[in-house]
């Protein structure tokens, strides 16, 4: 393949990719307000919000089939809701490899991608083993069109026999064995890294240098997930872990809106569009809003992400915050000296702060830097991806 067709493909690849993410991101979105409405109904219904974790989690395999359902009550409205939104988020890798196969191929791909992207999720994939399981179903069905049509009669063949074989086995197989298998071994190395450091109090800084800017490495994708999972996994004994994670996860939308007001020339219409909603979004501890931004020009917002993110976990760790409740950092603030004194909340918001302007600073100066190689155009984001907010 020449070089001129393998840089086409990729940029093929690229606008499915953002087709999916234009399907997806009202999902987490709508998800993520739902889980706040939750959160704010348990709270203002005088509550503990001590036990909140347990409350909401605890039969959450019961909410999730028939009498789960049947059995709520109004005095659980709050649980409903909250699972509602969660819900949402239980689906992003199908969504995202249904639709990413759609923009390759249309219908046929829809069906497999929701398959695979069923096989992304179980195995830990998130949204970033949807997208590769997007492409592996939306190449498989183009090459079955092609090379594998019947004529006349037969034709449906085509259709119910030969891309289900190739889009669903073959591709089934090959993620499996490839992807789904690589992305498996690299979330059990990451969690059994972060074991070790938490294992050890004197790494307690340590650990949530590492947790914050895992969280905010890929925006809510897989090696995020880790960070959440094993924070919420130890909340039983440790209030640490989770602690550098809600701290953490709302920087980047803050990084993104302050970079916005300081180099407005950067972003056009979509771009504004992307950073006003996810700054919303993050408000609610969903960071999905920033993809585009970050598939566009990782160099940019990668450094400036992890930077917030890291700064303001280490910082929390530094002043000894455990917060009670597993809220994200504007939710939290109305509980964050629970436990903690009085001075916590002044803790908390200077960690917050400064964390964000770092990063905010790193983003602006590698902006900046693009924006005068791109002549002045605008940055974010590039429309010929096709990305629809």
């Amino acid at each position: 393949m020449s070089e001129f067709s393998i840089k086409d493909t990729w940029e093929e690849m690229k606008r499915a990719m953002y087709n999916g993410l234009s399907y997806m991101i009202p999902l987490v979105a709508g998800g993520g307000i739902l889980i706040a409405i939750g959160t704010f109904i348990y709270a203002i219904s005088g509550k503990d919000m001590l036990v909140f974790n347990d409350y909401m989690y605890k039969a959450a395999g019961g909410y999730l089939t028939k009498d789960g359902f049947m059995n709520i009550t109004f005095a659980e409205l709050d649980r409903l809701i909250f699972w509602l939104g969660k819900m949402g988020f239980y689906i992003i890798p199908e969504f995202m490899a249904a639709f990413t196969a759609y923009a390759l191929v249309g219908k046929p791909g829809v069906a497999p991608g929701f398959i695979l992207g069923t096989m992304a999720n179980k195995m830990g994939g998130n949204f970033l083993g949807g997208i590769i399981a997007g492409w592996i179903v939306g190449y498989l069905v183009r090459f079955t069109v092609k090379k594998m049509s019947l004529k006349g009669g037969l034709r449906t063949v085509t259709s119910f026999v030969f891309i289900p074989i190739m889009a669903i086995l073959v591709g089934g197989l090959i993620y499996r064995f490839s992807v789904g298998l690589l992305i498996t071994n690299i979330m059990d190395m990451l969690t059994a890294f972060l074991t070790s450091m938490h294992n050890v109090p004197g790494k307690r800084i340590l650990l949530a240098v590492v947790m914050g800017a895992m969280v905010v490495s890929d925006l809510g994708g897989p090696i995020g997930k880790v960070s959440v999972l094993f924070g919420l996994g130890v909340i039983g004994t440790d209030l640490y872990p989770h602690t550098f994670n809600h701290i953490a996860i709302p920087t980047s939308g803050a990084v993104f809106f302050l970079a916005y007001l300081i180099t407005k020339k950067a972003f056009n219409a979509t771009g504004r569009q992307t950073v006003i909603n996810n700054g919303i979004n993050c408000f609610f501890t969903v960071t999905e809003g920033g993809l585009p931004l970050l598939f566009q020009k990782p160099q940019i917002v990668l450094p400036s992400t992890i930077s917030a993110g890291a700064i303001s976990a280490g910082l929390a760790a530094y002043f000894q915050i455990k917060l009670q409740v597993p809220l994200g950092f504007w939710l939290a603030l109305p509980f964050v000296n629970v436990g903690n004194g009085s001075m916590a909340i002044v803790h908390w918001i200077l960690s917050f702060a400064v964390g964000v302007l770092v990063g905010t600073a790193i983003f602006t100066i590698l902006l900046r830097r693009e924006l005068k190689k791109n002549d002045g155009k605008p940055v974010f984001l590039d429309d010929s991806t096709g990305m629809i907010i």
